[in-house]
């Protein structure tokens, strides 16, 4: 049961910092780049650490026995540490006035013109903006994204609703 309120704590942890660290992230460097945080790479090693631990403590233990839930604890942490590290590490991106340049981890290259935008959505549920062009290509902000402020505004500039 301490390992539920353990991540129960994490998971308020992280959720707080986000939100006090929200305007910084926003406005990033200002210089029109877009990258995570080191936030979002602390947050992935504070996770594999605690999947570690997490196998530690079935394997060290005085009585090494794995058992399924602390198994299963391990794997979903390790492999959302594993993410958040692919992402902080492998996304960037960068905008001007005429267009957006955008490499993501697991959403590949894009670079595209403002001019072929065709629609801009928000996904309530994910806390990302979904950018689509008439190519057919996807880019999704993520409020996470240092400099995602700076697109914003370009945006709303532009005409679209965000």
């Amino acid at each position: 049961m301490g390992i539920f309120f353990t991540g129960i704590f994490g998971a308020l942890t992280a959720y707080i910092l986000v939100r006090v660290l929200r305007n910084r992230i926003r406005i990033g460097a200002n210089d029109g780049s877009l990258g995570y945080s080191s936030l979002v790479l602390a947050l992935g090693w504070l996770l594999i650490i605690c999947a570690g631990l997490v196998a530690k403590s079935m394997y060290m233990g005085p009585t090494p026995a794995p058992d399924v839930p602390r198994g299963a604890l391990m794997v979903v942490l390790g492999l959302a540490g594993l993410f958040l590290l692919c992402q902080g590490v492998l996304t960037r991106g960068w905008i001007d006035a005429s267009g957006i340049r955008f490499k993501s981890a697991f959403g590949g290259k894009v670079d595209e013109l403002w001019r072929d935008l065709a629609s801009v959505r928000y996904n309530r549920h994910c806390a990302w903006y979904v950018l689509t062009f008439k190519s057919g290509k996807t880019i999704r902000l993520s409020m996470l994204l240092c400099g995602y402020g700076g697109v914003l505004h370009l945006l709303r500039a532009r005409g679209h609703n965000v």
